[in-house]
């Protein structure tokens, strides 16, 4: 790593795009404390100043500590194909919120896009009588449930798919989740239980 430093570098970004040969090693002379790599079709080896090689890869990023700058940065492709790769480099720092961005975007249009069908279940349960919802419906998997007590004192249990007793549904109380998993229905009283059932189920 390199010995320099320098306290008045100014802040600067620069942005540069290689491509390495197969077994290339391609030294770039660049003056800064930070490095992002922002595209990379496969890992690389890389150094710093007359460091030690380590691994890099496509999101990984470092900052040298202090005051620290390097003038030299030293890319190896050590596969058996050629690669590109993309980073920023400079005296100045940066953060890369694509990747959440992207995620908290799919997940925004899934919720848009994936509509559900509403599968009416039972009213009634006998007394010590389980229910068992599997999660599947018509070739689709569920994606919510919902369970009503319409008891004015008696307790629904609920359990999975091992028969333990995971929660309780209180009288006049509805438990909701979202889950494709087996649920089952337990009424533990000695006589027949008002309740409701409904699960929410993709339609494709």
């Amino acid at each position: 790593m390199s010995q320099t430093r320098q306290l008045n570098l100014g802040s600067f970004i620069s942005f540069k795009s290689i491509e390495l040969a197969s077994g290339e090693v391609h030294p770039m002379n660049i003056t800064g404390q930070f490095f992002i790599c922002t595209e990379s079709s496969d890992q690389f080896k890389m150094s710093i100043d007359d460091g030690e090689e380590f691994q890099m890869e496509l999101g990984l990023r470092f900052r040298l500590l202090g005051d620290d700058i390097y003038s030299q940065l030293t890319f190896r492709n050590d596969t058996e194909d050629t690669l590109t790769l993309s980073f920023y480099a400079g005296a100045a720092d940066m953060d890369d919120a694509r990747l959440n961005s992207l995620i908290e975007h799919q997940i925004a249009v899934g919720y848009r896009a994936l509509s559900t069908r509403v599968v009416p279940g039972d009213t009634s349960i006998d007394a010590d009588e389980t229910l068992t919802f599997i999660g599947l419906n018509g070739g689709t998997r569920r994606k919510q449930i919902v369970v009503s007590n319409s008891e004015l004192t008696a307790d629904l249990k609920l359990l999975d798919s091992d028969d333990e007793e995971f929660d309780t549904v209180f009288p006049r109380q509805k438990w909701t989740m979202e889950t494709d998993a087996t649920i089952k229905v337990y009424n533990p009283n000695l006589v027949a239980m008002a309740i409701n059932v409904s699960e929410f189920y993709y339609l494709s």
